[in-house]
């Protein structure tokens, strides 16, 4: 609802280029993480010596399957949207179709026709704005969500490193 809201009052056409500014940096953030040792979070730590520590690196593989999931689901919705928006950004040149309708309006046989492609083409703006908006908010919290559980392999990796800590 709130994606539907943003999109009736922000030109998303206009914001389309900070947009997928940001969306290029958080999915670089993503990839450089995959590419890390985080990915893998119990790589390189040493063998359990007792149930804690077995209980604290399967934790961590739950993490990093946690992990590598939500990248994915990310990465997805990120070349999703960029491609969205990056359609929003070109549709500006569908005014200049309506213009050469309204040109020829009387050869076509019937006067309606530009308006009722008007109203069609808005309500298309509209609806893709929607989904851009909805596609943005939701790589955002995705991103914070993948941050969270980044932060929790790093707790979780110095504590079985470090039991005292």
């Amino acid at each position: 609802m709130a994606s539907l809201a943003a999109a009736c009052l922000l030109d998303i056409a206009a914001n389309s280029g900070m947009m997928v500014t940001a969306l290029s940096v958080l999915t670089g953030f993503v990839f450089t993480a995959l590419c890390s040792d985080y990915s893998l979070a119990d790589a390189k730590l040493p063998p359990p010596s007792d149930e804690t520590r077995r209980a604290e690196l399967e934790r961590l593989g739950a993490l990093a399957v946690n992990f590598q999931t939500r990248s994915a689901y990310f990465i997805t919705i990120a070349i999703c949207s960029l491609c969205l928006l990056v359609l929003i950004s070109t549709s500006a040149s569908s005014n200049s179709i309506l213009m050469i309708f309204e040109k020829n309006r009387l050869q076509l046989g019937t006067p309606y026709l530009p308006e009722l492609l008007s109203i069609a083409g808005n309500s298309i703006r509209v609806a893709l704005s929607g989904l851009a908006a909805f596609m943005f908010i939701e790589c955002v919290y995705t991103f914070y969500r993948l941050s969270e559980t980044t932060l929790a392999i790093v707790d979780a990796r110095r504590s079985y490193l470090r039991p005292d800590f």
